[in-house]
């Protein structure tokens, strides 16, 4: 048997069982939905990859800057330590301890204590103090908002 008839007997068997090859014709709307479906998952799939080759960078510079916020708090605490150590060694010294003695009352053998009524309380003045200030807030939209978000600046 050669091809021909091969291919003669495979055309009438499928003339008998109906089978019909299924046409391809999509419409102009199925194309453009089919093109619009491809361009939003890529476009979805570059933005992934974009987030997660930012993401390092961003995490970096969280590190970084909390590092920086460690070290200035470091360096206060030392500075406050030290501070507290000369105290410490003032108040062992016996002028310290006398100092100390007459803040809360102790008097000397042979002092005589004098208390001057209507003496005020030393006030503050309050019109020198300011408010507090409010950091300013992030605008820009919903991209800038979104970059902030993923670099961190």
């Amino acid at each position: 048997m050669d091809e021909e008839e091969l291919a003669a007997r495979r055309q009438a068997r499928r003339k008998k069982s109906g089978w019909k090859r299924p046409r391809r014709i999509y419409s102009l709307w199925a194309r453009a939905g089919m093109a619009v479906g491809i361009i939003v998952v890529s476009v979805f799939l570059a933005i992934n990859l974009i987030a997660k080759g930012v993401r390092p960078y961003r995490e970096a510079g969280i590190q970084k800057s909390q590092l920086g916020a460690t070290l200035q708090r470091s360096d206060a605490l030392a500075t406050e330590n030290a501070a507290l150590a000369r105290r410490i060694v003032y108040l062992k010294s016996p002028q310290g301890i006398a100092s100390e003695a007459r803040k809360i009352g102790y008097l000397r053998p042979g002092e005589i204590p004098m208390v001057v009524e209507g003496s005020a309380e030393r006030s503050e003045d309050r019109s020198t103090l300011s408010a507090p200030k409010q950091l300013p807030s992030r605008g820009g939209g919903p991209v800038l908002r979104f970059w902030s978000h993923l670099t961190g600046h």
